[in-house]
């Protein structure tokens, strides 16, 4: 196919990064890029000037298959992962019972304190203060060294 004879479609589309600014209450704004002055862009909302805010995540998805990636949540290979961290976990929750992290915890020592004594006041203490969780240190390729870092009270759904 010739270069004149390419099919090219009647609409495009055109995409910027929009800017930000501060509102008069406050507020974070978001401004449309193509406009001169800038207005305000609502999410999901097609504006007067035909823009509209999309918002989306995006990961790079590893098919650990043939990777040889081992994931470290449950130290298993195969299936899809993505990066998490310095390490690599699966898309699907493969171990609910291990947590990962955004960012670390606050170490407590009363928290250490309280999970190596007795199960009875273990027990007793979790009620009033939430579960206390240990948290254990593991390498990138998903093995567990065997050290804990810390421990830390968890409140919430989890507790």
């Amino acid at each position: 196919m010739s270069k004149k004879s390419s099919f090219k479609p009647p609409v495009s589309q055109r995409t910027a990064t929009p800017g930000m600014t501060k509102g008069a209450d406050g507020r974070n704004v978001i401004l449309c890029p193509f406009c001169k002055p800038a207005h305000e862009l609502h999410p999901g909302f097609m504006e007067a000037c035909g823009t509209r805010l999309q918002l989306s995540a995006v990961q790079q998805v590893v098919k650990a298959k043939y990777s040889g990636t081992i994931c470290v949540k449950c130290g298993k290979g195969g299936g899809e992962m993505v990066r998490y961290m310095n390490a690599f976990i699966h898309t699907s929750d493969c171990s609910p019972d291990v947590m990962t992290m955004t960012e670390p915890p606050k170490f407590s020592r009363l928290a250490k304190i309280i999970y190596k004594s007795p199960k009875w006041a273990k027990m007793f203490f979790e009620k009033i203060t939430g579960q206390i969780m240990p948290v254990d240190e593991v390498k990138p390729d998903g093995t567990r060294t065997g050290v804990t870092l810390g421990y830390f009270f968890m409140r919430g759904k989890h507790a």
